[in-house]
């Protein structure tokens, strides 16, 4: 993949507030602990569990990749949990409708709102 490529898959598949606060510097990040071997790099799918980002990706040689890339995912697995899915504020995990998300008090306020009318 291109670095654009991952850009477009990151935007496309992760909350909107997380690729707002973070999307293209993970993406920056993985292109340096990459390097050229970034052309052989796989996504197999983007999302939120658990209120956590949840990044799915390989090489498409089923190579092992880079003790770092470990290191870089778990940080912003982490990090996502802190960080509002709808507007990439600070945040905290909240339990609503069946789901864990970290919200933002604007946010959370906002859709408990719509949610009472």
């Amino acid at each position: 993949m291109t670095k654009k490529e991952i850009l477009e898959e990151a935007k496309l598949s992760m909350p909107e507030g997380w690729f707002l606060n973070f999307g293209e510097r993970m993406v920056d990040e993985l292109c340096e602990i990459l390097g050229d071997d970034i052309e052989k790099y796989e996504i197999a799918q983007i999302k939120e569990k658990f209120a956590q980002l949840r990044w799915y990706a390989g090489f498409d040689d089923c190579e092992p990749l880079p003790p770092e890339y470990y290191d870089w995912l778990n940080y912003w697995e982490e990090y996502s949990a802190h960080c509002c899915w709808q507007c990439g504020a600070p945040a905290e995990i909240r339990y609503e409708d069946s789901w864990y998300l970290p919200w933002c008090d604007d946010c959370y306020a906002e859709h408990k709102e719509a949610i009472e009318e």
